[in-house]
């Protein structure tokens, strides 16, 4: 692993010149608008100086993992490689490493400033307003959140956004079925608080972990030592006894306050989707604050995927957990799993060699009913082994020429989703019904005749191998590099 900590990262991108530094910008509106302009270009990763209000090196990092060779550097994988082998080898990576549970050390970094009390100020912080409809500045966009399930001791990290309300107060979105949420409701069903602590700038690593789909009882902070290929260095948290990344950039120590009893709306936010959804009645309560010397802060803004800007880390934290997800519930002949970025997570893709009759149909079904593929999924598509899942042209070219609309889309109803979907009707909201359904797209040939379906008008790899070697110097003239 080439970093330790965000900083590192960050100097490893300069060293690969895939970092811009931006200085005097304001924090509304102003340094989110730069962000998505440069992602909708596939530009660099961004750090951001010198910011309106804000002493030099009070820092806010963006689009650290918006390209695939960010990522791959993200995960320690080499990073020249194409987006399906990249899953096929951050899967490997991640099934067969041993454990890395967290480490306990007596001091770190993040400590180098602390408040507690009435010192408390969240507003130290250059936290942005990203998007214009936003309900206000949102310090937790590249969060982590960590919670402790109070029954069996599970650590739990989560991405959730979080809102600066005032000095000392956030709010905070945990969507119905998370495991934070679920972890949340188990204290405020006792009548407590629940403990929390939340880091606004983690390594790349901690962050990749925080949105990964674990499965239950599996703590993040061991993804995260995976990720790094040494376990994590935690301090014990003072006022919460949870534990805190040591190279962290910034933390808070608070508990989420029952609905009940305290709550403030926070949002709207421009979600992932693509819409301003979602707002929550949820509030922390901030404790403590600490910070290092010159802090940054890491933002991950959802922005518009109709620009092509959404994180390439989505695919590579969903898919491989999809994958193993179809491997353990028996299905075989899985030669390629993707998630359509500019889809928003509500779009998976699955290749299959196909073995027998209705192999696709428990393909695309084992995928619908996935924890990582479940939450507000729209569309799950099923095509042949030729087709690459990764490349939206090969698709939807498949689903336009094998799908028969009449006998090969099924729909299943009363889905799993959350106040960020767009399609919840008002009425739906009113009464905190999240359903929505799944349409099961077979664009595979029918299997009883899979044989006879007319050839693939498409050159051979013998030919386009023969063809490249003989014309290369053409080709490299015109900048042709590869054909397919």
């Amino acid at each position: 692993m080439s970093y330790k900590d965000l900083r590192d990262f960050l100097n490893t991108l300069e060293k690969a010149g895939d970092l811009r530094v931006i200085e005097n910008v304001d924090w509304d509106l102003e340094l989110g608008a730069i962000a998505e302009v440069v992602a909708s270009k596939h530009g660099p990763a961004l750090l951001f100086d010198k910011i309106k209000d804000y002493p030099a090196g009070y820092r806010v990092a963006a689009l650290l993992l918006n390209t695939i060779k960010r990522s791959c550097l993200a995960l320690g994988l080499p990073a020249d490689l194409q987006p399906l082998e990249a899953i096929k080898q951050w899967k490997a990576k991640s099934s067969a490493a041993k454990s890395f549970p967290p480490k306990e050390v007596a001091s770190g970094p993040v400590q180098e400033n602390q408040y507690t009390g009435e010192k408390v100020d969240l507003n130290m912080l250059p936290a942005p307003k990203w998007h214009e409809a936003d309900g206000g500045r949102y310090l937790g966009t590249g969060s982590c959140v960590i919670t402790r399930d109070p029954d069996t001791g599970y650590m739990n990290l989560g991405t959730y956004r979080m809102q600066i309300h005032d000095q000392k107060t956030v709010g905070i979105d945990l969507a119905p079925g998370r495991h934070g949420r679920i972890i949340m409701e188990k204290y405020h069903s006792q009548g407590k608080p629940c403990p929390v602590v939340a880091v606004f700038g983690s390594d790349p690593a901690l962050f990749i972990a925080s949105f990964y789909s674990s499965p239950w009882q599996t703590s993040e902070f061991d993804i995260a030592g995976l990720i790094h290929g040494s376990p994590i260095e935690v301090i014990r948290g003072k006022h919460t006894d949870l534990p805190i990344p040591a190279w962290a950039e910034a933390a808070i120590e608070g508990e989420i306050v029952d609905p009940k009893v305290e709550s403030k709306i926070e949002g709207p936010f421009g979600e992932y989707t693509g819409y301003y959804t979602g707002q929550s009645p949820l509030v922390v309560k901030v404790k403590s604050l600490m910070f290092r010397d010159d802090p940054i802060i890491l933002g991950s803004p959802p922005l518009n995927p109709t620009y092509g800007a959404q994180s390439m880390a989505l695919p590579i934290k969903t898919v491989p957990e999809v994958w193993q997800s179809l491997q353990a519930s028996g299905v075989t002949g899985v030669v390629g799993v993707w998630e359509m970025p500019v889809a928003s997570r509500m779009m998976m893709v699955v290749s299959i060699k196909q073995m027998y009759p209705g192999h696709s149909r428990q393909a695309g079904m084992a995928v619908a009913a996935s924890k990582a593929a479940g939450f507000a999924g729209r569309f799950v598509i099923v095509v042949d082994d030729d087709v690459d899942p990764s490349n939206m042209e090969q698709v939807l070219w498949a689903v336009a020429t094998r799908c028969d609309p009449e006998s090969a889309i099924d729909i299943v109803r009363n889905c799993w989703s959350g106040s960020i979907d767009p399609l919840i009707s008002p009425e739906k909201r009113e009464r905190k019904d999240f359903r929505t359904s799944r349409a099961i797209i077979d664009a595979c040939r029918p299997y009883y005749w899979k044989d006879k379906f007319p050839k693939v008008n498409k050159i051979s790899e013998d030919l386009a191998q023969k063809t490249m070697e003989k014309w290369r110097e053409l080709f490299v003239d015109m900048g042709i590099m590869d054909i397919s």
